[in-house]
Order: structure tokens, then C-alpha cells, then sequence
């Protein structure tokens, strides 16, 4: 009942895992540009989400080709990679048209387009952020490839196609296609999929590290700080939510809330521990941080989490079970041994 093997888990639940990774990256997102879009405005949003995603491009190509073994280059490497592209599992989508020397790729149903509509918001004008992921990600697959922009909001689009974009090649084709393109992800091992939820984790953090970082380099870090806390308060409450639909938690108290807390997003791309679990309480430490030793490396010190922790597992906790209490028991900015970045305690009320 404390840290759970992922490969012990159906198949099945891995590729519904794999796919719920995809739409709370989206979620994580989005939640930024609209925080971000209700104290600054629309053409702040944008800018900052053109930065995030035109930085992020580069990185997810890199790390798609590392952990699926992308050995080929050309259309072959580029098409395989875009089914695994961080938000794709979250979509529908299709390959219009592959050959050795191009790719047509297309959404044919955007959940985020679709969502902006349910609350009332307009299309939202997706176009140059595409641009700004898709020219360094196919580039950093291959630097042959060039891409092009068929149709994308704002303009005009079928309801059956939100966006399209096409790739060529510049140069002799290397490797072949072998069937549609679109990989079932079925067909998938265990361990590549557990890979993949790894991958997808470390991504999302490093997509809200960008969110920070750009917020901080255009205001300040209590703004940046200020706005993070509202993003995974909002989030903490839609992820339970979501991790209690995969995998089926119908418990509550302690055994739902530890079972959860082995899939929060941030967390399999960390080391992680549960030192105390009894039917009242359990403390879990997260024992290794790849946010904070990338701060470091990069100069920039440890980051002051603490406010932006609790705002999270306070909303996840009682998502879980209303019943839950959490405390922090050591985070940054509070001293911490090597061992250990955070320990959080969480305890049932009866």
C-alpha cells in the first residue's frame, strides 16, 4: 500500500495512463495561458505561449528520439516522433498523406479548441504557436525537413480537420514507411509505455518551468510565484478527479490517496518515497527533484515551492477524500537534508 510497480499494471490501464498524462499536460497549459490571459491580456498569453512552446520543441524532440530508439531519419523518424508528441495521445488524429519525401499531419479533434468553446471562449487563433513547436521539432528530428502550415485557427477549417500541417524533405529519402503512420498504441510494450509516462512527466515540468521562467524574466519572481500557485490549485482538483476515473479508486482515506499520489504528473519523472504509511496517516518525500537541481545548474538556486506545494495537495487531498488534512513538514524556501527536497504528512479526520 505505499510505492506502487507501474509494470504490474494491465496494459490497458498503461495506455489510459499514457493518454491522461496528454491531457493534463494540456491542462497544466492551459491554465497558464488563461492565467495568464485574465491579468495581462490575450497578447501577453500568446507571447509568452509562442516562447514556451517554441523552447520546448527542441527538447521533446531530443528526448522522443532517446527513449524510443529513433535511429532512422527524414519522414520516417518525423512521423513515428508526432504520434508521441506531448499533447497528440490527448487528440484525434490522422496522417493524411505519407510518402518518402512528405507528411500531411492533421487534429481532427482538438479537445482544447473544444473546451475554450463549452466555456464561451472564441477559437483560439492556434496558429503561430504551432508554428513556434513545429519548425524546431521537426528541425531537431531532422534538419532536412521543413514544415509548412496548411490550415490553422484563425483561419478557416472543416469540423472535421482543426489544423493542418505538412513536412517535406529536402534531400534523398532515407528509411521507409511502413504502413499509415499512425502507431497503435496498443502495440506497445509495457516498459516503452512506462517509458513514455516517465518522458511525459519530466515534459510537463519542464513545460511549467517555461511558463515560470518566461513569467519571470518579463515581470518578476512574485509573479511568476503568484501566478504558479493559481495554476496547480486549479489543477490539483481535475487531476484527482481524473487519476480516480483511470485507475478506478473507489476507496478513501489513506489507501486512495497513497494509490493516487503514485501517479500525480510530476511524479514518476522524480524519486519518491512513502517512509511512514498507517490507516491514519502517511508521509511522502520526494527524495530527488529534477526541477530544482535544473534550476541549479542553470544558477538560478532553489526554488521557494512551498506555497505552490501546498496549494496543490491541499485541492488533490480533499479531491480524494474531504476527509484529508495535509501538512508540510519540510519544502523550499525551509532548510532540507540532501536526502530529502519535501516531505509532506497527510491525515485522516474522522
Amino acid at each position: 500500500m505505499s510505492k506502487m510497480d507501474l509494470l504490474e499494471l494491465p496494459k490497458e490501464t498503461l495506455v489510459e495512463l499514457f493518454k491522461m498524462y496528454s491531457t493534463n499536460t494540456l491542462t497544466v497549459d492551459g491554465l497558464w495561458f488563461v492565467n495568464v490571459e485574465e491579468k495581462f491580456g490575450l497578447g501577453t498569453a500568446i507571447e509568452i505561449d509562442k516562447k514556451v512552446w517554441g523552447r520546448y520543441g527542441v527538447t521533446e524532440a531530443r528526448r522522443l528520439k532517446r527513449v524510443l530508439n529513433i535511429t532512422e531519419q527524414g519522414i520516417p523518424a518525423l512521423v513515428k516522433a508526432l504520434n508521441f508528441q506531448i499533447w497528440v495521445p490527448a487528440m484525434e488524429y490522422e496522417f493524411q498523406e505519407v510518402t518518402e519525401k512528405k507528411a500531411v499531419f492533421n487534429i481532427t479533434d482538438c479537445t482544447v479548441q473544444r473546451a475554450r468553446i463549452r466555456h464561451n471562449r472564441p477559437e483560439f487563433e492556434c496558429k503561430p504557436v504551432g508554428e513556434a513547436l513545429f519548425a524546431p521539432f521537426a528541425a531537431t528530428i531532422d534538419p532536412r525537413i521543413e514544415m509548412r502550415c496548411l490550415m490553422c485557427p484563425p483561419d478557416d477549417h472543416p469540423k472535421d480537420i482543426w489544423c493542418s500541417w505538412e513536412f517535406q524533405l529536402k534531400g534523398e529519402p532515407q528509411g521507409k514507411i511502413d504502413g499509415e503512420g499512425k502507431i497503435n498504441y496498443f502495440d506497445l510494450s509495457k516498459e516503452i509505455l512506462l517509458d513514455l509516462i516517465k518522458l511525459y512527466s519530466k515534459n510537463v515540468i519542464t513545460i511549467d518551468g517555461l511558463w515560470f521562467i518566461s513569467l519571470e524574466e518579463m515581470f518578476d519572481l512574485e509573479t511568476a510565484i503568484d501566478l504558479d500557485i493559481k495554476v496547480w490549485e486549479r489543477y490539483g482538483v481535475t487531476e484527482a478527479r481524473r487519476i480516480k476515473r483511470v485507475l478506478n479508486i473507489t476507496e478513501k482515506g489513506i489507501p486512495a490517496l497513497v494509490k493516487a499520489l503514485n501517479f500525480q504528473i510530476w511524479v514518476p519523472g522524480m524519486d519518491f518515497e512513502f517512509p511512514e504509511v498507517t490507516e491514519k496517516k502517511v508521509v511522502f518525500n520526494i527524495t530527488d527533484c529534477t526541477p530544482q537541481k535544473a534550476r541549479i545548474r542553470h544558477g538560478r538556486g532553489e526554488f521557494p515551492c512551498k506555497p505552490v506545494g501546498e496549494a496543490l495537495f491541499n485541492k488533490f487531498a480533499e479531491t480524494i477524500d474531504p476527509k484529508l488534512k495535509m501538512k508540510c513538514l519540510v519544502c523550499p524556501p525551509d532548510d532540507h537534508p540532501e536526502d530529502v527536497w519535501c516531505s509532506w504528512e497527510f491525515q485522516i479526520e474522522d
